[in-house]
Formats: C-alpha cells, structure tokens, sequence
C-alpha cells in the first residue's frame, strides 16, 4: 500500500511539473515586453549583483563584471544534444557580432573532463572565438546557483542580459536559434543600443 501511495505522489509531481512548465511557455521564447505574442507569467527581471558562477580553472565567474555589455547566459551540458545543436549557432552568433556580445556558457556536467572533451571537437572552427574574452565558461555540477538565481529546469536554457543587467528575454530549446538571421538582427539591435555615442 505504502509503495502505491508513494508511486502515486511521483506520478503527481510529474504531472503537474510538465503542465507547469507548458503553461509557463518555457518551451518557447520568451520575451520580457508586455505586448509580445508570447503569453507567459515570466517577467523582465534584473540579475542580483552578486550571482556568481564557477570558472573550469575554479576561479569566480561574476556576472556583474560584464554590467554595460549584452550578454547570453547559457545553461547547458555535454550529454543534452539540443544543447550540443545550439552551442556552435552561438559561438557563430558571437564571431558575427566580433566580440561585441558575451557568451556566459555554464555546464551543468558533473566530469570536467565531459567539458573539454565537447569542447575539444569545436575548436578546429571556433577556437579563436573560445579563446576570446566573447566567451566565458563556467561550471555548477550541482545546478544548485542556476536553479536558486535562474529557476533552470530545463537544458538547454539561454537568457538575453541587457547591459544594465536586466533579464530581456528567455529562450528554452535549441530551435529559436536555428534562425541566425533572425537572432543576429536582434543581438545586433541589442548591442548597437548599448553601445556609447561614437
């Protein structure tokens, strides 16, 4: 009796996490304008002074240092292929826009070793753009500051941080970047505002 209640409550809480998740549109774009197409309870909102993440070398990746610059925060792992999909559009993305957008990429790989070695396999066509200060890579195994700052349940998730650190869109699954034309004119918008009068 106990083992049916208890399958019973998991099969609840799966239930219920998949239609939270559906109704919370995080299947796809989510943009923080009101009048967007995309009917979402998620919100602009602006990432905490303090959200940190930890470098491959085990030093500290803080956000707050790229305040004034477009960012993409992207979640991702070696063993999720919609994630292996998206990750080169982006690193493309970033060569297009020649350093002007940041690329925060966080694993949530539990090895070190899976990270290098997927980022071993781009280096033949990106590794100047990883080499770069475009692309920064951090680490959080445990998901644990990506869920509590960023409520990821889902990879891959990408978010768009304006450069007065404001979260200004949320995009979840490797399709919305299929279009790089489309994305392109948008991070390009998005930097060309951001950058100071010549």
């Amino acid at each position: 009796m106990a083992m049916l209640v208890r399958v019973a409550v998991l099969c609840s809480v799966a239930v219920i996490s998949v239609l939270a998740l559906w109704q919370g549109g995080v299947f796809r774009s989510q943009v923080a304008d009101s009048g967007s197409e995309v009917a979402s309870p998620w919100r602009a909102q602006t990432v905490a002074e303090d959200t940190t993440f930890m470098r491959l070398d085990g030093s500290e990746l803080r956000l707050a240092d790229y305040r004034g610059r477009v960012l993409l925060l992207n979640f991702w792992a070696s063993w999720c292929p919609p994630c292996l999909k998206e990750f080169p559009l982006m690193l493309e993305l970033v060569r297009e826009l020649r350093g002007q957008l940041v690329l925060v990429a966080i694993s949530h790989d539990t090895e070190r070793e899976d990270i290098s070695a997927f980022l071993a396999q781009l280096r033949g066509d990106y590794g100047a753009v990883l080499d770069s200060e475009a692309v920064q890579l951090g680490w959080d195994a445990t998901m644990e500051r990506s869920q509590r700052n960023f409520n990821v349940v889902y990879l891959p998730e990408t978010f768009v941080i304006g450069p007065d650190q404001t979260i200004l869109r949320k995009v979840v699954g490797a399709e919305p970047w299929e279009d790089t034309t489309a994305m392109l004119a948008y991070l390009r918008g998005l930097v060309e505002g951001a950058a100071p009068d010549q």
